[in-house]
């Protein structure tokens, strides 16, 4: 017999998360908004996969936004417009957030696609829109430098959030391996000499595999402080919301876009953008190698010889190429140029010579005084005896 009862959300979901979701976007009260939400969870559902990795969130705030600007507190409202008011009114707020700053692919990728996705999915779809961009176009991205990053990770409230991008910056990472693979239940953190590291990393999108993927020690030094041993620490608990959820890169991602207009930089940030900053550091460095570069990278090299796919298993080879680079990744730590290190030394050079011609300046002076007292005495002998 076929079971014909219908789930509901809180069959995938806790009631806390629910209620949080009302609070943050009142359109989720709506009976209607609620059953499109369920289909898009059962949909995602049905392969096998995990309802919490469902970004619910991202669905419901584009949808909000669209009826904040519309005046409307319940979408089911526009559902009963005919098709060329719900087109002509769909487009008008397209245009406008793009005439007001908004990153063209995602208005044309991300928020347009949800908007449509609730009309379609109760049965008044839009036919009107904008052609979509190529995926991952980011115009007018933000260039990273070291102060931003310091100035983002001090707003970031908690640990969690502050590893995420220190993961990133500091070794290199896609965020999907931050988040998903490093927490995958598959690795464990190890120590060779003053680091620690993971062994045999592989890499989600490319299957590359990094044999050995050492943290800077600020980046150790945060996980200890949050997680405690590293050496016992079991990876799948890392990254948890304090409702014991596990944060999602678009959570990550919307929280550092928010630190980016309060700091008032101007242009697109995405979570890419910290993976590009470890590598234009390291590709400053004419003194390491560059397949080494692209080992660290996570990147399919050209074809290595032998003998470098052995140094690249061999620990103690990629430690001493990895240290290297440690003093130009760092967030929290100074790059010392070495051109200052340079005037240093002439300073402390032109100090220990100044020193010594003091010396013999007083040498001189004690020496004129001697010869002073000598000639007087001198002068005395000479005057007693004429």
């Amino acid at each position: 017999m076929i079971d014909l009862k219908l789930k509901s959300l809180t069959d995938f979901f806790e009631k806390e998360l629910l209620k949080k979701w009302e609070n943050n976007y009142p359109i989720f009260k709506s009976e209607e908004v609620k059953k499109w939400i369920l289909h898009k969870v059962q949909k995602y559902v049905e392969p096998g996969r995990n309802p919490k990795k469902f970004q619910v969130a991202g669905y419901l705030k584009f949808l909000q936004q669209y009826c904040d600007y519309n005046e409307c507190e319940d979408p089911a409202e526009l559902l009963r417009e005919n098709i060329d008011s719900r087109n002509q009114r769909l487009m008008i707020y397209l245009r406008k957030l793009i005439k007001d700053g908004a990153n063209e692919a995602t208005v044309k990728n991300a928020i347009q696609s949800r908007i449509k996705s609730f009309f379609s999915d109760r049965g008044f779809p839009l036919s009107d829109g904008m052609a979509t961009v190529q995926s991952g176009m980011n115009i007018d991205e933000i260039i990273l430098d070291r102060e931003v990053i310091r100035q983002i990770q001090a707003r970031l409230e908690r640990p969690e959030y502050r590893i995420i991008l220190k993961f990133q910056a500091l070794t290199g990472l896609r965020i999907s391996d931050v988040i998903d693979t490093l927490t995958s239940g598959k690795y464990k953190i190890e120590k060779h000499k003053d680091h620690y590291f993971i062994r045999n990393f592989r890499t989600k999108k490319r299957q590359v595999v990094i044999n050995f993927l050492f943290f800077p020690t600020e980046l150790s030094t945060l996980l200890k402080a949050t997680y405690g041993d590293l050496l016992e620490l079991d990876l799948t608990g890392l990254f948890k919301t304090r409702l014991g959820t596990k944060i999602n890169q678009n959570n990550y991602l919307r929280r550092i876009k928010a630190i980016i207009e309060e700091l008032d930089v101007e242009g697109n940030l995405k979570t890419h953008s910290f993976r590009k900053w470890f590598n234009s550091q390291i590709r400053r460095l004419p003194e390491i190698d560059t397949e080494f570069k692209e080992h660290l990278m996570g990147h399919r090299g050209l074809a290595l010889s032998k003998a470098y796919n052995n140094n690249l298993k061999d620990i103690n080879w990629v430690y001493d190429n990895w240290i290297k680079i440690i003093p130009h990744i760092g967030i929290n730590t100074e790059v010392v140029d070495k051109v200052d290190v340079e005037i240093l030394k002439l300073k402390k050079e032109m100090m220990k010579k100044d020193e010594q011609i003091k010396i013999l300046l007083d040498k001189n002076i004690q020496t004129e005084k001697k010869l002073k007292e000598i000639e007087d005495k001198i002068k005395k002998f000479l005057q007693s005896n004429t």
